[in-house]
């Protein structure tokens, strides 16, 4: 797969009601099927917190961010991460949220968002499953729509695709 093999910036956006707290409740991931060292996933994790990690073995990338406020279960919620080619931005109800960095490694410039990830080791788009050689990790609760864009999506989009609620029509131009 070369899913968006040339973004070097962009946006991922979902509605999610999670059922319970869990780690690796999976939203959306990129990833390499027969292995564990290379994915790129949208998740929350057992404390209810956003997170992003994007682990490609070929940089020594790994590690995540993650929010520092919960997403709620039992409530449809808007989630986010933004790329604009230098930093993550990370967006609950169409807000910026503060977040912690524990990313290792240092990446080139075309190894943090989907560019570098278009190998030939990615062989899965999955929304609502992590899918490793391992492990699968699947998300508990509901998923209204997942949305991946080529550009970074501002503070004011997300937040008027908020307004909008679960099922609302997601055209940003």
């Amino acid at each position: 797969t070369n899913y968006r093999s040339s973004d070097t910036v962009g946006s991922i956006v979902a509605w999610v009601k999670p059922a319970v707290a869990k780690d690796n409740n999976a939203i959306f991931c990129y990833a390499d099927t027969a292995g564990t060292s290379n994915y790129f996933y949208l998740s929350i994790n057992s404390v209810n917190m956003l997170t992003f990690q994007p682990v490609v073995s070929a940089s020594s990338r790994g590690g995540d961010i993650y929010t520092a406020a919960a997403v709620p279960p039992h409530k449809w919620t808007l989630v986010a991460v933004t790329y604009d080619d230098t930093q993550y931005r990370l967006y609950v109800d169409g807000s910026e949220i503060t977040y912690t960095n524990r990313l290792t490694g240092t990446p080139s410039g075309t190894e943090t968002w989907f560019n570098d990830l278009g190998s030939s080791v990615f062989d899965a788009i999955c929304v609502g499953a992590l899918l490793r050689s391992t492990d699968v990790h699947e998300f508990n609760g509901h998923i209204a729509g997942v949305g991946v864009w080529s550009s970074t999506l501002t503070a004011t989009q997300l937040s008027a695709m908020n307004d909008l609620g679960p099922g609302g029509n997601w055209k940003t131009s």
